[in-house]
């Protein structure tokens, strides 16, 4: 599946936009980090993780577009891209993430009853070793 993009400008339009994609991903990062709170290890452990998955989603842009070529352009665009997102959206997402994340997090650990939908603890659902019925699979 190979196509060739021929405008320089169409490469740095997709390679901001891979920037973009990248300042979204590291904010999900960050939302997991302030809500679960990880130990110092885990935190290095997350951040090569990242980079190495940002580094191999910059190769496939760049295979697909420009035939892997590296030049100076790639990492402005790409850096515009994370600097456009953090400037622009970035807040909002990492707000409405946490809040969303935290909800979450207290619904598993307490179990509400929402309308016609049940939903049970996580922790009562490991003790019973099943469903919310107490029922087992297989």
């Amino acid at each position: 599946m190979e196509f060739w993009l021929s405008s320089q400008a169409v490469i740095f339009l997709i390679l901001t936009v891979a920037g973009f994609l990248l300042g979204f991903l590291y904010d999900v990062l960050r939302i997991a980090r302030n809500v679960l709170r990880f130990g110092a290890v885990w935190v290095a452990l997350q951040d090569v993780l990242f980079w190495l998955k940002a580094v191999a989603l910059l190769f496939v842009v760049l295979m697909y577009t420009n035939y892997g070529q590296i030049r100076g352009f790639v990492f402005l665009a790409a850096g515009l891209g994370v600097l456009l997102y953090f400037l622009s959206i970035s807040r909002k997402i990492f707000k409405f993430g946490t809040k969303t994340a935290v909800f979450a997090i207290g619904v598993l650990r307490k179990g509400k009853n929402y309308g016609k939908i049940k939903v049970v603890s996580l922790q009562k659902m490991i003790r019973r070793g099943g469903d919310e019925n107490g029922e087992t699979a297989g």
